[in-house]
């Protein structure tokens, strides 16, 4: 140092910058908690920053608390698991300042143990250093257990739900305007009923074309039973809960969404036939007046031959008379056994299925055909006259046909278990089956919807008709497996089918709700029994037929109109 130059009023300042302290493990407790706190600080800010990124707004995240291992403790203090996952290894450069050899060991890297943050102010502000007390008591929650890993790979899109819920109110919206568009074209068409039985109808229909897609035929436990449902009609409904924003489980949503398609097929379906209708042959032109007489003259011709061959017959009346009426409703307040017939009888539980509203069962349909055997069977014993006790009220100006009857367990046996396995042919032991006109079979699909079947041999059919106008092939083929095994069984060969056809009528009429199948399938087979081959009734005449099947079930005596 030059002593002659004068020494300067402040120090001088180095022009590179002091170099700063090293951070390294020390035995001192203070340089360990200022280390721990900026690697909480980093594991914290890295956290949120992650999921802020990936999952959204930040929620209340658990504490990253890095405990050293290399702090002096008490033998008491329990040892750290080793399943805790560390932060990486200090570099290569801190481990170069403490040589094999120096002074001190190199420092060891501090585990890291989770500590829930149960603070309010956690997500406001960073939370202290716990101290010892704290460390011994989450170590020993943590003894023998792993780190939890959440796994967050399955999460749904933020956007998941709102979306779905659009896609489901833009759906249910689409419904509603097909149902509204069917509606109009069945109500152009001469549907009779209101909306609230055209979305009973639209339902059962769905459920119907389900059931077929799948095999009619094949019985299902979750299908419902008609011998075990409740007198009213009700539509399975899903699930309710006490809260609104409660979620179904994924089986109902998929019950749902499964019968949702269904019902948009079966509209969609309708819609197209009905259009059809529409779109059909337009009519002819009017003719010239000399053409007119002519074809006039021709239809006057045609209307006297067709009244000859098959006399037209008088509309349905809108009730019963006076007298009638009132006997039917006092055969609906009695209880026990209403009425016996044959092998058959009804009770008061049995009787009130005819009430509107409620599906048939069994007994009604059986009693009602053992009805319709007994005046065939009259019939042809006294073909003069037809008494009341015989079954018939009143003489029928048309022939009555000779039928046999089959009851609704024989469709049952047939379909499950076959011909031979179900024993079928003791059920013809005593009636040579082919020496009649008709053959009347009610037929139960999957006791859920009836249908009238029939072996037609006068006019070498096999007919089906379904108030539901469903694909009944599986039907015709059941028959036809059953009449040629019966006649092998019988005959002892096998059965000509020449000239046999599989027939269904065009203008069948048409159920509107979802409950009158039974009714339907009794009035076909009532008319088929007379030889008819039209039927003069629809859907408005059905609560007038409910009421006068009671009478004719309570007196034990089919009606016949004078």
């Amino acid at each position: 140092m030059n002593h002659r130059k004068r020494p300067p009023v402040d120090g001088l300042q180095s022009l590179r910058p002091s170099k700063q302290r090293r951070t390294t493990f020390q035995h001192s407790p203070n340089e360990h908690d200022g280390l721990l706190s900026r690697w909480k600080a980093f594991g914290q800010d890295f956290i949120q920053l992650g999921r802020e990124t990936f999952f959204g707004p930040p929620k209340q995240f658990d504490s990253v608390i890095f405990v050293s291992s290399a702090s002096p403790s008490p033998p008491s203090t329990p040892s750290i698991p080793p399943s805790i996952p560390v932060p990486p290894p200090f570099s290569s450069r801190a481990r170069r300042r403490n040589p094999p050899g120096s002074m001190g060991p190199p420092p060891t890297p501090p585990p890291r143990i989770l500590f829930p943050d149960t603070s309010s102010e956690a997500s406001s502000s960073r939370p202290s250093t716990p101290n010892r007390s704290q460390l011994e008591s989450v170590l020993s929650s943590y003894q023998n257990t792993d780190v939890i890993k959440r796994n967050y790979s399955n999460r749904e899109h933020i956007h998941s739900s709102s979306h779905k819920r659009s896609v489901a109110e833009a759906r249910k919206k689409d419904r509603e305007e097909m149902q509204r568009k069917l509606f109009e074209l069945k109500k152009s068409q001469g549907f009779a009923s209101d909306f609230k039985d055209f979305l009973s109808y639209v339902s059962y229909g769905a459920s119907l074309q389900a059931a077929s897609k799948r095999g009619v035929l094949s019985p299902s436990p979750s299908l419902t039973n008609l011998r075990e449902t409740p007198l009213l009609f009700e539509l399975p409904r899903p699930r309710r809960h006490s809260d609104a924003d409660a979620s179904y489980s994924r089986s109902e949503l998929d019950s749902q969404a499964h019968f949702h398609l269904q019902k948009e097929s079966f509209l969609q379906r309708q819609i197209e036939i009905a259009l059809k209708a529409f779109k059909g042959p337009k009519p002819p032109l009017p003719f010239v007046p000399s053409l007119e007489q002519l074809q006039r003259k021709a239809r006057s011709r045609d209307e006297a031959i067709e009244q000859h061959l098959r006399p037209k017959r008088v509309p349905l009346p809108s009730s019963l008379p006076v007298r009638d009426d009132a006997q039917v409703t006092a055969f609906l307040k009695r209880r026990g056994v209403i009425s016996k017939y044959a092998k058959e009888q009804v009770s008061d539980t049995d009787l009130a299925r005819l009430v509107p509203g409620n599906w048939l069962n069994d007994e009604i349909i059986n009693f009602y055909g053992a009805l319709l055997l007994g005046r065939s069977e009259a019939s042809k014993e006294n073909s003069s006259q037809n008494g009341a006790a015989n079954g018939v009220r009143s003489g029928r100006k048309n022939k009555l046909l000779n039928v046999h009857y089959f009851s609704t367990f024989f469709w049952s046996k047939l379909d499950r278990e076959g011909y031979e396995k179900g024993r079928l042919a003791k059920w013809t032991k005593k009636i040579d089956l082919f020496s009649k006109d008709v053959v009347l079979i009610p037929v139960n699909h999957n006791n859920m919807h009836w249908t009238g079947a029939a072996i037609n041999f006068r006019r070498k059919r096999i007919e089906s008709y379904d108030s539901m106008n469903m694909d009944r092939i599986s039907v015709f083929k059941r028959l036809r497996s059953y009449l040629d095994a019966e006649h092998r069984n019988k005959k002892k060969t096998p059965f000509d089918f020449t000239d046999w056809v599989d027939y269904t009528m065009d203008d069948v009429p048409m159920q509107e709700n979802g409950y009158d199948c039974g009714v339907f399938t009794c009035q076909f087979l009532e008319s088929l029994s007379r030889g008819e081959e039209t039927f003069n009734f629809s859907q408005k005449d059905i609560p007038y037929l409910r009421r006068r099947m009671i009478w004719e079930i309570g007196n034990a005596t089919l009606w016949e109109d004078s």
